[in-house]
């Protein structure tokens, strides 16, 4: 459990660099955000090789805006748990951590990666956060995102009820084979829009490739 508390550290470290305060009690850290905010780490173990350690990442993000915790995981590769538990702690830096923080701690950093837009319906309107997408073994511009992004928000703005809402998209390929696909609504396994996902997905011909985005969608 000692990885724990140092990715917790690391947590704490990471809130302070953005000029805010924080606090650690029992893995969970508390960040003074303009809307208050808590982490909860927990590091889980997976098979291992002989050369390599692997864990998964799991991060809870509660706040007063959401109604329940927002979930993500990472898979971590290293020579030992600290340090696949840094390399899975980077990926969720690189990836969902400052949207967490400016859409759900209303914090503003000046290049921290976000980008917000409007998204209307005629049962309502949002302001979405959307993170990077973040893409392993390959290069983000030959992925052609934009063209499935553009199908998930039509079926969001279809079929989402009005309110605070997140989005967790994950697609993975290993030798022209398709791994993974699947997409997430409010932490729960959204059908329609990971058919669409399997649909679109063109896997990579060669080696491995994964591609991950998230965005929270506000009330406007």
């Amino acid at each position: 459990m000692s990885e724990v508390f140092n990715l917790a550290d690391a947590m704490l470290e990471l809130i302070k660099a953005h000029g805010l305060r924080g606090s650690i009690e029992a893995g969970r850290v508390a960040v003074e955000s303009p809307s208050p905010l808590v982490f909860v780490l927990d590091v889980q173990d997976r098979p291992t090789r002989s050369d390599t350690t692997m864990i998964q990442l799991n991060i809870a993000t509660c706040s007063a805006i959401a109604n329940k915790a927002v979930w993500h995981a990472f898979s971590g590769i290293g020579e030992d748990r600290p340090a696949a538990a840094r390399e899975a702690f980077g990926k969720f830096i690189m990836g969902p951590f400052h949207t967490l923080l400016s859409a759900f701690g209303n914090h503003r950093c000046p290049s921290d990666g976000t980008e917000w837009s409007a998204l209307r319906a005629q049962h309502g309107a949002w302001r979405v956060c959307d993170a990077p997408l973040l893409v392993q073994g390959g290069d983000p511009t030959e992925v052609g995102y934009a063209q499935f992004f553009a199908q998930l928000r039509d079926l969001f703005t279809s079929g989402v009820a009005p309110g605070v809402h997140w989005c967790e998209v994950f697609f993975a390929s290993v030798d022209g084979k398709s791994v993974a696909a699947e997409v997430h609504l409010d932490n729960e396994l959204w059908p329609e829009a990971s058919r669409a996902l399997a649909h679109w997905h063109r896997p990579r011909q060669v080696g491995y490739r994964s591609a991950r985005h998230f965005f929270v969608a506000l009330p406007a």
